[in-house]
């Protein structure tokens, strides 16, 4: 099968993982349009919103692509974390906003909270892509 010759120097240019370039590539990407926005909004809590998001996306990357040794700590641990966070938290969620008056509710829904909600949760998102896919991938190479 003849290859294109395009595409035979794209990958000895990227190497054989690719996907590894793509990832780093829009994280990249994601860093430079996060810091635009940051910088036009001038607002100290959506930048601490992303500080807050990229460690957090980071260990949840970890968590989503464990290294061998690192699994079977984990599968001890899971179980028991996993359950006590995720069902306590979602229930004093729901009680906490269930609480809320309706003014309350208003204020949650201004543009800012939701700007510095949504620039945290895509930061923590990409991040969490990123590490998945740098961990994934580069085991894969090495092994």
């Amino acid at each position: 099968m003849r290859v294109h010759p395009r595409r035979k120097d794209f990958v000895e240019f990227f190497g054989v993982n690719w996907k590894l370039w793509i990832g780093f590539g829009t994280a990249a990407l994601w860093s430079l349009a996060a810091a635009a926005l940051l910088w036009n909004w001038k607002d100290i809590d959506a930048v601490l919103a992303v500080v807050f998001a990229v460690p957090f996306g980071w260990a949840f990357g970890i968590i989503l692509a464990p290294y061998p040794e690192e699994l079977r700590k984990f599968q001890k641990w899971s179980s028991g974390i996993f359950g006590l966070f995720s069902g306590a938290t979602l229930v004093k969620l729901y009680e906490w906003f269930d609480k809320l008056s309706d003014s309350q509710r208003e204020l949650l829904l201004q543009q800012a909270i939701l700007r510095r909600l949504a620039i945290g949760v895509a930061t923590f998102l990409i991040t969490t892509i990123v590490v998945f896919i740098a961990r994934n991938y580069a085991q894969a190479e090495g092994e």
